[in-house]
């Protein structure tokens, strides 16, 4: 496997893409994910830390998301996401690491994935135990290489919490870095007044973006007062001098700053009752606050601090200047892709066991097909669409939409002459916006190209004014339900209204509505001309989502098509949707589909 290694033995950093896989665990990873910090940059310097014992080089990393490949342990299930503890407990079991603070270890024998004794997380695949991973949610996947930096100001703040006898309502934090971005976030989050102290220029990328969510951005200290400061910036002096911001009982704790003698004034620490304390790491109760904190609201100001970089970078990232990037970030997996899978090859299985075995293959989303609930969906009970939002949420599955829309009930047209069955279909269409909107809102795909071909003697260019028509009146409801209307090109020896991606542009430009889109499917686009990765890189903005199948209609894996192209150009253009697999041929059996599809898509994705 390729890894980060730091080599003492030849005192250099370098890219090793013949570092062997860790041996099986109790929980076997995939690395997707792995940040860059001061600490990585320290070691490449030599300033501090060791290889695991009888060897001559560390695998760096230690801000690391992975996904669960296979774990004999219950609590962790093929697909989860999670993020990684750093600190193991010495091997003498103080007081501390016996009562699960390693943080807080007395003894110093304590080891540390990336950092002394351990490997860290900057390869393709590692191992762990339970109990040094926590889950992270699907939504937060994104952020969640932030969330071991998060854990330690989640810390530091539970510490001053602890120490300060008063009633905090002001921070100030030292240094604009990603732990100052974080802690003045978390601040934020806990309705304190936030000023961050930083030596960039007030426009700076940094400054801008801490000013957008109300921060106070200076880079003086004189005139500010606060009830904590933060330290994160590396400088005692600063941190020294900071302490004449502290009200009484004002508290200070340091994170970064480096081993300086700097005078303290202790007569004003002493007369304002003011505390100066260290921390360093985190326990596992600061990780699940961390989570919390991260998930409060839309994170989406802090998702804009992380430069993701491909890991051939990962040497240039730590041994050369940032610029303005605030948190670089290298993927391992190739591309992080959310995976779904629609629902109507398990159908005829009760609803909470499809759930239950989708989750436990490995993915994280459902695309449902209307007919597998009801014959007639909109006859589904307010009762069970509850029950049914609650049996995903209980399996951890998100909700992706629906497609095969007008299957069910039988004999519906959007395009036909008939005005009261054109009005019945279009109606359908209404009712399943609801439906999606109860289930949680999301995409729904309208395939069908039996209900959409001109019929009844309506030539192409009218069915075509219908179809588009009937979108155009159905854009409102959906944008008040939080749903969007994927128009799907499919091949005309299917329908000959909207054939390919050219065509659903311009309907979708003509519409001008945000609530309708279009999608690719790499089955349904076999008659398109030019090469697949051309066209969804030319109409990325418009596809809000992809299926992925064979061109005959079997699972991925089946046949000799080259999904990489496709998912390359999505993953250069930083897709953040769904790739769902829908397969038209069941015979090889639910669960054998599901399987073979996500590991083969998985091994194609690392490849990129």
């Amino acid at each position: 496997m390729q890894a980060l290694l730091l080599d003492y033995a030849e005192r250099r950093l370098r890219l090793d893409d013949r570092v062997p896989e860790p041996p099986e665990g109790e929980v076997y990873l995939r690395v997707l994910e792995c940040g860059i910090c001061g600490t990585d940059r320290d070691l490449a310097a030599f300033a501090f830390g060791a290889p695991p014992a009888s060897e001559s080089a560390l695998i760096l990393g230690h801000e690391a998301v992975a996904m669960v490949e296979r774990s004999t342990n219950p609590e962790f299930r093929a697909g989860d996401y999670v993020v990684p503890s750093v600190r193991r407990a010495c091997s003498g079991s103080c007081a501390s690491c016996s009562a699960g603070r390693r943080d807080l270890c007395l003894t110093g024998d304590y080891r540390e994935r990336g950092i002394v004794g351990l490997h860290g997380y900057c390869a393709e695949w590692a191992v762990d135990r339970a109990e040094d991973l926590f889950l992270v949610p699907t939504r937060l996947v994104d952020v969640a290489v932030l969330v071991e930096p998060m854990s330690v100001v989640e810390k530091a703040y539970a510490l001053a919490a602890r120490l300060h006898l008063g009633e905090a309502r002001c921070v100030v934090i030292l240094g604009a870095g990603t732990v100052g971005i974080l802690a003045a976030w978390a601040g934020l989050q806990r309705g304190w007044q936030v000023s961050v102290v930083s030596q960039e220029p007030e426009d700076s990328v940094r400054g801008r973006l801490l000013r957008s969510e109300g921060v106070t951005f200076l880079n003086r200290l004189p005139g500010m007062v606060a009830d904590i400061v933060i330290e994160a910036c590396g400088s005692a002096a600063l941190a020294s001098a900071a302490i004449g911001c502290l009200r009484p009982l004002g508290v200070m704790i340091v994170l970064g700053a480096r081993n300086e003698v700097v005078q303290l004034p202790f007569l004003d620490l002493i007369v304002g009752n003011r505390i100066l304390a260290g921390s360093v790491n985190a326990a596992p109760d600061d990780f699940r606050r961390a989570i919390a904190t991260l998930g409060a609201t839309e994170p989406t100001w802090l998702a804009a601090m992380i430069e993701r970089r491909p890991l051939y970078r990962a040497v240039e990232s730590i041994t050369s200047p940032a610029g303005d990037a605030i948190k670089v970030v290298h993927r391992l997996m190739s591309y992080p892709f959310r995976q779904a899978i629609c629902n109507e090859v398990f159908q005829g299985w009760d609803f909470a066991e499809q759930c239950r075995t989708i989750r436990r293959l490995g993915y994280t989303g459902i695309e449902i097909a209307p007919l597998t609930l009801a014959d007639d969906p909109a006859s589904i009970s307010p009762e069970r669409r509850r029950e049914l939002v609650d049996i995903m949420a209980g399996e951890g599955l998100e909700f992706v939409g629906l497609h095969w829309l007008m299957v069910a009930p039988k004999g519906l047209h959007v395009t036909t002459p008939d005005l009261a069955l054109r009005a019945r279909s279009w109606l359908h269409i209404a009712t399943l916006i609801d439906l999606c909107g109860d289930l949680g809102g999301g995409k729904m795909i309208f395939g069908s190209p039996v209900q959409r071909k001109s019929t009844g003697g309506s030539t192409k260019a009218e069915s075509t004014f219908q179809f588009v028509e009937g979108f155009r009146r159905a854009a409102g409801h959906a944008i008040s339900r939080g749903v969007s209307l994927l128009m799907e090109p499919l091949p005309p020896h299917d329908t000959d209204v909207l054939n390919t991606l050219e065509e659903a542009s311009g309907y979708v430009a003509s519409i001008a509505s945000p609530a309708i889109q279009t999608m690719y499917d790499s089955h349904n686009a076999v008659k398109e001309v030019e090469a697949h990765e051309i066209l969804v890189d030319r109409y990325f903005d418009i596809i809000r989502h992809i299926h992925v199948n064979e061109m005959d209609g079997r699972h991925p894996g089946t046949g000799d098509w080259d999904f990489k192209p496709v998912l390359r150009t999505l993953a250069k253009r930083g897709y953040q949707g769904w790739i769902s697999m829908e397969a038209f041929d069941f015979s090889a059996g639910a669960e054998k589909i599901a399987h073979d599809s996500l590991r083969y898509l998985e091994a194609e994705i690392s490849k990129l």
